[in-house]
């Protein structure tokens, strides 16, 4: 589809015919463009009206699927849909822009419209940052044992210039007369709907309590159709059996584990249980962790030290991202194939990172939790040295040879050793500036990768080898731990030598 107005595709990532969005099915085979040319003077020409658009059946509701080309300002009326009853009864249905409706466009990194129901990323011919989209308005109908004949679309006059993709009515009693197989996508419909706060009426909320009654009735044994049950009774803060659902949810073999988390951690702040809700958290990260790195090769040798269970970033992360909504900083090791790969002449398996906290990422409102140690990494064997792949954020905020991080050697005997990881010395700062000098004293730079987005800035990975001076003693675990300076250590691989 070329959209009339602009050259090039905007919607060709749009597939034609019946697509269901949210819940709710959409015939879409084109546009109905609205102009009016006092605002906005369109290259083709079109109405500033469209009448007699039938519909002849009988329905609770009409969902619009639309959008604008250009903005206004929040709460700006753009379109008015004036339905016809079979009973004589007209009413208006007023869109708003950024509440029903929005624009066709947006940037990538830009918060999405809660009344976007599809969105297509990079497939604009504005940039490979811009974003084509489509939003849904509901109009609920008083009287639904009047059919509606049909609908007449206007605009409103002003700056932005809507068009209509489709319109579908829906029936309540034909929701609930769907089989048993298609429970998930009625829970979608009732959970859409009662997010929508303008289009929950008495008619709305008398639904719902149907659907949950069917889902209750037919979903008990589906992970999917339980949490979306826990989703409405959180909804309409019924905390305690919504933590009753979504537990069950869990325990049914086929849940989304990190999803089902996600609701319980809302649950339990919701019910002010804050120690509860943090160790939900932290269990809904180690699970996206645990899908997302790569898992060990299983006949690894023993000299790759496992730091799987210790990862807390993947490779594709920033490490040291914040709750900002557009992220200032973008650098990742996402350049690192997982698995063993040679650093410097050193073999390491690499598929996460262990980042620690520092007095600089303690400032900040980081989106990732950051230890100041991690405890008892399995180690099990001797070793005559334990090679190091790390780097440090904020690595030259220090003075030469101040200790950043350190690695605690644990023997199976009782006794210790510390290896300590002196800024300079051992590692620097892994934003390396090409005009000065990179090299460390005690360790290799061993990976380097052209800045994402500073000229003239690389990205970069030490190793350093510590000689064990009881190499015959079998090592029981390491911690690793930070400090606390402004130097925020972090690991990627340890390699043993036999």
């Amino acid at each position: 589809l070329n959209y009339p107005n602009y050259t090039g595709p905007f919607f060709n990532e749009f597939q034609t015919g019946v697509q269901t969005f949210d819940g709710t099915p959409y015939d879409v085979r084109g546009f109905i463009q609205l102009n009016d040319r006092t605002a906005i003077d369109m290259y083709y020409k079109f109405p500033q009206q469209v009448n007699g658009i039938e519909v002849g059946v009988e329905g609770n509701q009409i969902h619009f699927l639309h959008a604008t080309v250009s903005d206004d300002r929040p709460g700006t009326p753009v379109a008015t849909y004036q339905i016809h009853l079979s009973n004589g009864d007209v009413h208006d249905h007023v869109v708003r822009f950024a509440l029903d409706i929005n624009e066709m466009t947006r940037k990538h990194d830009s918060p999405r419209p809660e009344c976007a129901v599809w969105v297509a990323p990079n497939s604009t011919p504005f940039s490979n940052e811009s974003d084509a989209l489509l939003h849904q308005s509901t109009w609920n109908n008083p009287t639904p044992e009047h059919a509606i004949k049909h609908v007449d679309l206007k605009i409103a006059g002003g700056r932005a210039q809507p068009f209509l993709a489709a319109m579908t009515v829906e029936s309540f009693e034909q929701q609930l007369s769907r089989q048993p197989e298609d429970i998930l996508q009625v829970a979608e419909i009732v959970l859409r709907k009662i997010n929508q706060d303008y289009c929950v009426n008495q008619s709305v909320l008398g639904h719902v309590g149907k659907v949950v009654e069917k889902i209750e009735a037919e979903g008990s044994s589906d992970p999917r159709a339980l949490y979306l049950l826990a989703k409405i009774y959180s909804r309409f803060e019924e905390s305690e059996l919504a933590l009753q659902v979504v537990n069950k949810a869990l325990e049914l073999e086929g849940s989304n584990t990190a999803e089902c988390l996600t609701l319980k951690s809302e649950i339990l702040g919701s019910l002010k249980q804050f120690p509860l809700a943090r160790a939900a958290q932290n269990e809904v990260r180690r699970a996206f962790l645990d899908e997302a790195i790569a898992k060990r090769s299983e006949d690894l040798d023993s000299r790759f030290v496992d730091l799987g269970d210790y990862y807390n970033v993947t490779l594709n992360e920033f490490p040291y991202q914040t709750e900002q909504s557009t992220r200032l900083l973008t650098e990742t090791f996402d350049q690192i194939e997982p698995g063993v790969g040679d650093f410097a002449g050193t073999p390491f398996d690499v598929r996460g990172i262990i980042a620690l906290a520092s007095r600089e990422t303690e400032l900040k409102a980081g989106v990732y939790e950051l230890n100041p140690d991690v405890y008892g990494i399995p180690i099990g064997r001797k070793a005559s040295a334990i090679n190091l792949l790390h780097g440090a954020g904020w690595g030259g905020s220090e003075p030469h040879g101040t200790c950043i991080g350190e690695v605690v050697v644990n023997y199976e005997d009782g006794e210790t050793e510390i290896v300590q990881i002196r800024a300079g010395v051992h590692v620097r700062d892994w934003f390396l500036p090409r005009y000065y000098g990179r090299e460390v004293s005690g360790g290799k730079i061993a990976w380097v990768h052209p800045s994402k987005q500073v000229e003239g800035r690389d990205i970069g990975l030490y190793t350093m080898t510590w000689e064990n001076p009881r190499p015959d003693a079998e090592i029981r675990t390491i911690d690793y731990r930070s400090t606390m300076t402004a130097g925020a250590p972090f690991l990627l691989g340890v390699t043993l030598d036999d």
